[in-house]
């Protein structure tokens, strides 16, 4: 299980890999934009349940739920370093267009705030904090924080997804 877990986490890493190229080529908006982000999510939940599936065939046809969350955690682990690693190697390659995405971010968090009709003093220190938060991003300590909360952020959608592809043996087969 193990090998497969791992070769799934190596092909969930390359298509955020591909997903963060094409981004970075499309331009500063695509990294904010929230229908790429719904669409990587969507292709992203697809594919690791596929190949949860063919995992769980591979094993005979049926996973217990501890072997599912080992399957989803052994994967979480080879696909989320890799996916913010080949971010941050974009950050230090070009660090003004991450600005740029800052930037493009910020003015569409002000839009959202004014639609709601926020003040504009509060507008000024949400903004100030969403800035702040962001510039602290683009450091290694940021990249490191963002690993830790995308692996408990994983670890509960893990614990979710392994319900989804367990399968138990029948009791008299």
């Amino acid at each position: 299980m193990k090998p497969t877990a791992v070769n799934t986490g190596l092909i969930m890493g390359t298509t955020s890999v591909v997903f963060t190229v094409l981004c970075y080529i499309l331009g500063p908006w695509a990294f904010g934009s929230m229908w790429l982000l719904l669409a990587m999510t969507i292709v992203s939940l697809t594919g690791f349940f596929y190949f949860a599936i063919q995992a769980r065939k591979m094993n005979g046809g049926y996973f217990t739920y501890a072997e599912a969350y080992k399957f989803c955690i052994v994967v979480t682990a080879v696909w989320v370093p890799i996916m913010i690693f080949s971010k941050y190697l974009f950050i230090l390659i070009d660090l003004p267009f991450f600005e740029q995405v800052n930037e493009l971010m910020v003015e569409d968090q002000i839009t959202r705030f004014e639609a709601f009709g926020m003040p504009e003093a509060q507008i000024n220190v949400a903004v100030a904090e969403v800035e702040k938060s962001y510039a602290e991003s683009l450091t290694p300590i940021g990249q490191v924080k963002a690993l830790a909360w995308m692996f408990f952020g994983f670890a509960i959608v893990d614990l979710l997804f392994a319900l989804f592809i367990r399968k138990k043996r029948p009791e008299f087969a």
